[in-house]
């Protein structure tokens, strides 16, 4: 396991590099601008050309694989920023998560870097093999819609190292749980097996999963392949989010299926998911689950 290595904290008015290393903004503009308003509402810079989504964009990828690596990397290494945001998710991350893992591994320090959905591909390698803490969160077009409860503000404190804790918004009964918190969208997951930046079986792992779109069947099929894969061996729980699932009584059904399925305890109501409750999560940080709080059992950012 690699060393711990956390991000910079940020100071009262954070700078912060939006990126694109997925899919497009095409017939998301609204919901990005809004995002960026809201961010400004709490004191955020912002530094993000509006003509990048219109002059790179491809189908459905936010440009050319080197134009988002490009981006991506000088977005790592830009001196005075604070925070890498990533625009949206999609898909197009597992095209460039190879090179971006092997240039971060000669940065000194990590930045906040905060995403989720696709952006899993590049997350969690950068959690389990380098040891950076990044924040499974929000993306600029989550900010500011109907179905998906962020609170800005907590985020804030958590990267200014304010936020020791996190009050879950449905406790649960288990029992007190311990691990390195890792994991991301379930099929990405299962879509990195087999590659450099593939998730890695870990002793004392609590491994988060969520997903969308996505039936019931398909589900089953990338956790099966994760497990098989080993990936669950030894882990202290896996963490269910909000899978996306529209029917209830299917998502009643996948949840104990899943549950008798696993190696380990599985655990419910993660703050993590398309059209729920979206928190920042710290990947690749030990924390401690119990009830309705997850704890840290060290700093998530530097002090």
């Amino acid at each position: 396991m690699a060393r711990t290595r956390l991000p910079t904290v940020v100071g009262e008015k954070p700078v912060v590099r939006v990126v694109l290393p997925a899919g497009p903004l095409i017939g998301h503009e609204a919901n990005f601008t809004a995002g960026l308003c809201e961010l400004e509402k709490y004191g955020f810079e912002i530094r993000w050309d509006p003509k990048r989504a219109e002059e790179h964009w491809r189908g459905y990828l936010g440009g050319t694989d080197a134009t988002r690596l490009t981006e991506f990397k000088a977005a790592l290494v830009e001196p005075d920023v604070d925070v890498v945001w990533c625009g949206r998710g999609g898909s197009g991350c597992n095209r460039i998560a190879d090179d971006i893992l092997k240039f971060a591994k000669t940065l000194p320090t990590p930045k906040c870097l905060i995403g989720f959905s696709d952006i899993t591909a590049i997350l969690n390698p950068l959690s389990q093999q380098l040891g950076w803490i990044t924040f499974h969160g929000p993306v600029i077009t989550s900010l500011a819609t109907d179905y998906i409860e962020t609170d800005i503000s907590e985020i804030l404190r958590v990267f200014r190292g304010q936020q020791t804790e996190l009050i879950l918004p449905e406790p649960f009964d288990e029992p007190k749980v311990s691990g390195r918190l890792l994991g991301g969208n379930l099929t990405v997951l299962a879509s990195m097996l087999g590659t450099p930046t593939a998730p890695r079986a870990e002793h004392k792992s609590i491994w988060l999963l969520e997903d969308v779109g996505e039936p019931a069947y398909r589900l089953d099929r990338a956790f099966n392949q994760l497990k098989r894969a080993g990936l669950f061996e030894n882990a202290s729980a896996i963490w269910l989010g909000d899978l996306g699932l529209s029917d209830r009584n299917t998502e009643i059904q996948m949840y104990e299926q899943l549950r008798s399925d696993a190696p380990c305890p599985v655990l419910l109501n993660a703050p993590a998911g398309h059209r729920a409750s979206l928190r920042a999560l710290p990947l690749g940080a030990t924390v401690d689950i119990q009830g309705g709080r997850l704890t840290n059992q060290h700093p998530w950012v530097t002090q």
